[in-house]
């Protein structure tokens, strides 16, 4: 007959067990986050003017030129969307009673 072994060092059924605190992992700050996003979107709004003048040449594709358009657009909204997020957030610190 095969025994079964038990531990007595496991914890009860129903029991959690506390996990260790992790430090903060170091990553970009919010401002760097924000600078990458803007130097992406004016990257983008460059890249499609450059489209839009070569197109204007005969040298680009209309399909990239509207990629190109479209993206800048993505990138600018996503912009615009992060700086109302930011100035929402500061009208909502700004109501807080102290």
């Amino acid at each position: 007959m095969d025994r079964i072994a038990f531990s007595l060092d496991s914890a009860p059924i129903g029991a959690t067990r506390a996990t260790p605190v992790r430090p903060a992992q170091e990553g970009p700050s919010f401002s760097e986050r924000f600078r990458d996003a803007l130097v992406e979107a004016n990257r983008a709004l460059q890249d499609a003017e450059r489209s839009a003048r070569e197109m204007a040449e005969g040298k680009a594709d209309v399909v990239e030129t509207v990629i190109a358009l479209s993206h800048a657009e993505l990138s600018l909204q996503h912009v615009v969307a992060l700086r109302n997020r930011v100035f929402d957030a500061y009208q909502e610190i700004m109501r807080l009673q102290l």
